[in-house]
């Protein structure tokens, strides 16, 4: 879906002067028509197996990881929803006793190393598990199967980490902003390197909007799908090689690409 907005941006920057014409009209609602396809098929994959029109229940539960990482237990009381602040207390209780909440003690990067070394103990073995526990025992309603049961155990974990990462967020923003920016950073293995990045991601955006030369749409995309991955898997989860493997290619793409664009000015 990301990539999908990125090319359909490109695609408004490179025609920009003509977009009203009626073939620009029909590509860019073609690129609205794959995000909505794209949402209705996945809904409607597990509302024929699950029995629920609804996206995966996944984004949210590996997303509320970091915020409850650096959360406090008083901090249940932020949370409206009973069911939500029950299972909040429940893992909140948990990582206590594995010791794996944020040190006060710890730096900026001592936190993220801890948080990058045991999210899946964090996330998949303490919050999900307890949020599934929790609705899978307390809600059954008649006349559904164990699977649908089952279903509506992740799908409620889901919708209470959405909860959760909202609510968390806000409360330790200043926290969860300097994990999150180390995240990012994790993953290009230099901060030089992610600002350079997000300088050519800049400059390719204004030299495209102000000018013809594809070239710098070419690395306006490269850039903002590094970026993009890059910023998404800092949001949802941590960063390691199987999630950002394709971004390395990227950037050699992105280097070889603004080569020879200064190949290409230089004969002029």
């Amino acid at each position: 879906m990301f990539s999908t907005l990125i090319f359909a941006g490109t695609y408004f920057l490179v025609h920009k002067k003509s977009l009203l014409q009626q073939k620009h009209i029909i590509s860019l609602l073609a690129f609205c028509g794959i995000i909505l396809i794209a949402s209705f098929g996945e809904r409607t994959y597990h509302m024929l197996k699950d029995g629920f029109f609804k996206p995966t229940p996944l984004g949210f539960v590996s997303a509320s990881t970091a915020p409850i990482y650096l959360s406090k237990k008083s901090d249940s009381h932020l949370i409206k929803n009973d069911d939500y602040r029950t299972i909040f207390i429940r893992s909140m209780d948990t990582l206590l006793d594995k010791d794996l909440l944020a040190k006060p003690e710890f730096s900026t990067k001592e936190t993220y190393a801890f948080f990058h070394n045991n999210l899946p103990k964090i996330c998949n073995q303490t919050i999900q598990q307890q949020g599934i526990d929790y609705y899978f025992k307390n809600y059954r309603p008649n006349g559904w199967d164990i699977n649908k049961i089952t279903a509506y155990s992740y799908f409620e974990t889901e919708a209470a980490c959405k909860e959760f990462t909202k609510v968390l967020i806000i409360n330790n923003f200043v926290n969860w902003l300097k994990l999150y920016y180390t995240n990012i950073t994790y993953g290009f293995k230099s901060q030089l390197l992610f600002w350079f990045i997000v300088i050519i991601f800049i400059v390719s955006l204004i030299k495209s909007w102000f000018t013809n030369n594809r070239d710098y749409s070419i690395i306006f995309i490269l850039s903002s799908l590094i970026l993009s991955n890059a910023m998404f898997i800092a949001f949802a989860s941590h960063s390691i090689q199987r999630y950002l493997f394709y971004n390395y290619a990227l950037i050699f793409l992105l280097f070889l690409s603004i080569y020879n664009l200064t190949k290409s000015e230089k004969k002029y």
